[in-house]
């Protein structure tokens, strides 16, 4: 039975990369279609039964509503907590690091759906990612449950998450990044506290920024102007707008020049601070994590609305792993095949069985022979 759990996830990784629109497929006669790899390793049948039989924790023994053990997530949490702690054993946390929310799409019945209209995935469940600046490594996540009691009820619900990530782990002297969404001046002190640097883009209307500095003025392009709040230095820089950014790193106050293209294509150079360059330089850490892992992902409806987080998670192990063995210098796509092939190895089918049906699985080009025969169809005059 493990050797076929192997088999089968092979399958999926080999799934990722030949993506077709039905699992079937894979097993049919037509040539367009047929996977001989998959074929060769494992029955149809036996690949569904898999496939929609596949649990990760019993039942059985899952809490009732309302107890106090009771997880809205608890047919995916043991796996979740297993995979969150291999992630973070395994891998030495870089300098940089950047939080921000991921989307897993799911448009089924589920109490954790949110619906996030500007992002690309707008259905889904909602996940809190830290990840490596550098890297893209997904260090720790955390999915969104909804609103849940908390006796921290004066803190914003951005600097909880950023506490819930960073927790347990040593990130003193580090760096991180993240959007408007957590910025806040509490948050930034409260990271300097423990010696933590942090800088993100800010509101203009967050408390204990003063009106005067955010007031809308005229600016040439490349103006800016900063100020000091309790050790958090904001900065204010004109590009096609207003961008204001917040940091507890007071030092970082350095000015770069910068390159801008008109609407005519004439290049110009303006200041920016370099807190600002910085951010834009090392914000995408969990942007490239959701770019790798779309790249060969699997993807199949299900009424278990649980399914598409195993995927996700799967995914993630399969690009976390990737990235610890490309010091090797290896592309993505041969790693890929490398660990499919290492699931699959020593599993062969040893019954072929009766051929899939030719009226369900193969696909022949439309006769129209009858039809021209029974008279001209051309209009006359």
């Amino acid at each position: 039975m493990t050797k076929d759990i192997e088999s089968f996830l092979g399958i999926i990784i080999v799934m990722g990369i030949n993506s077709l629109p039905s699992m079937k497929l894979y097993w049919s006669k037509d040539n367009v279609f047929h996977n001989s790899f998959i074929s060769s390793i494992m029955s149809r049948n036996r690949f569904l039964q898999i496939f929609y039989n596949l649990h990760l924790a019993d039942n059985s023994l899952e809490p009732k509503s309302g107890s106090t053990n009771y997880s809205k997530i608890y047919k995916i949490k043991n796996f979740v907590e297993i995979l969150l702690r291999n992630f973070q054993n395994n891998y030495k946390f870089g300098r940089y690091g950047s939080i921000d929310e991921t989307m897993v799409k799911f448009k089924g019945r589920s109490s954790l759906k949110q619906y996030i209209p500007l992002k690309p995935i707008k259905r889904g469940y909602k996940i809190w990612c830290l990840c490596d600046s550098i890297t893209s490594y997904l260090f720790n996540c955390r999915i969104y449950l909804g609103k849940e009691g908390t006796s921290d009820k004066e803190s914003l619900l951005g600097e909880r998450v950023v506490f819930t990530l960073i927790a347990d782990h040593y990130f003193e002297g580090k760096h991180v990044y993240f959007d408007n969404f957590f910025t806040s001046l509490s948050l930034l002190e409260k990271l300097r506290r423990q010696r933590i640097n942090a800088t993100g883009t800010i509101r203009s209307d967050r408390v204990g920024i003063p009106s005067q500095f955010v007031l809308k003025e005229k600016m040439e392009r490349g103006d800016y102007k900063s100020i000091v709040i309790s050790n958090t230095i904001i900065f204010k820089w004109m590009d096609t707008k207003h961008f204001f950014l917040a940091s507890n790193d007071c030092e970082n106050t350095e000015i770069v020049t910068i390159f801008r293209q008109l609407k005519n294509k004439r290049r110009i150079e303006i200041d920016c601070p370099k807190a600002i360059t910085d951010y834009n330089k090392f914000i995408h850490g969990v942007d490239r994590f959701n770019q790798r892992i779309s790249s060969y992902t699997f993807d199949r409806k299900s009424k278990r609305n649980w399914l598409r987080l195993f995927f996700f998670f799967f995914n993630a192990s399969l690009a976390n792993s990737y990235i610890c063995y490309k010091q090797l210098d290896q592309n993505e796509l041969p790693y890929l095949v490398s660990v499919a092939k290492s699931l699959c190895s020593g599993a062969k089918r040893t019954n072929i069985g009766r051929p899939t049906s030719k009226k369900k699985y193969e696909f022949a080009a439309p006769q129209f022979t009858d039809q021209l025969n029974r008279g001209m169809h051309l209009p006359v005059k």
